[in-house]
């Protein structure tokens, strides 16, 4: 086993969905706290192109239930990228 096998994280910890605009992203996340998802804005790491600044990060478990709330919602959105 080398160095990097031994000590790398290569699991995903976190998820981060990148909305369209800052109004989308605040309405994304009073509708995933009212929906049991533990969500935080953060900002979106360098690397990412995006319109928007911030991000809403949650646990990867959750993506399924955080798609399914985005699209019943119609929130716009950019994408979920795993980090």
């Amino acid at each position: 086993m080398s160095l990097w096998d031994k000590f790398a994280n290569t699991s995903t910890q976190r998820a981060l969905l990148i909305c369209s605009s800052t109004h989308h992203l605040l309405l994304a996340e009073k509708v995933l706290l009212e929906n049991g998802v533990t969500a935080k804005v953060v900002p979106v790491p360098g690397g990412l192109v995006t319109h928007c600044s911030s991000g809403l990060e949650f646990p990867p478990s959750q993506e399924a239930q955080v798609r399914e709330l985005i699209a019943k919602s119609g929130i716009a959105h950019e994408g979920i990228h795993l980090l």
